[in-house]
């Protein structure tokens, strides 16, 4: 019973993750169009690299840049990179910045990384990957049951 449980859990589990692109995709897609149409962009300079580290046991350390806009206003970019010297090669760049106007956590720097690659590389997991893994499975099925209409 206690094994039948754990693997119901275990499977459920792995159909979460093997699904989370999909709501993910969804929401990068409409927080990008919402923050485009709402937000007042500014120029900026990127002028330094943050230190960003997760905690627990395999604590890794990566690298995002901060813009700094003509008033003074600082943007931390969501994108990390995991040297620091990937990072520091953004140092000096002219960027565009998108200022949200009631939330300062929505403020984003605008370039392809820092804006768009999460965004694509989820909708084309959701696009190429799941239409190749089930072209895949039904392949796989098709040859399966070849081979035991042939030991028949």
């Amino acid at each position: 019973m206690i094994a039948k449980v754990l693997g119901y859990s275990i499977g459920a589990l792995f159909i979460v993750i093997l699904l989370a692109p999909i709501p993910l995709s969804i929401w990068f897609i409409v927080d990008r169009i919402s923050l485009l149409t709402s937000a007042t962009p500014a120029r900026a300079i990127i002028e330094e690299c943050y230190r960003h580290r997760r905690s627990g046991t395999n604590a890794k350390v990566s690298w995002g840049p901060v813009a700094v806009t003509v008033e003074g206003l600082k943007v931390k970019g969501d994108f990390k990179w995991s040297k620091k010297k990937w990072c520091e090669s953004t140092i000096g760049d002219e960027v565009t910045v998108l200022l949200h106007p009631t939330d300062k956590n929505k403020h984003r720097i605008h370039t392809f990384f820092q804006f768009w690659f999460l965004p694509l590389v989820m909708t084309l997991i959701c696009i190429v990957f799941y239409p190749l893994s089930y072209r895949a499975k039904k392949r796989k099925d098709a040859e399966k049951k070849a081979v035991e209409e042939s030991k028949e």
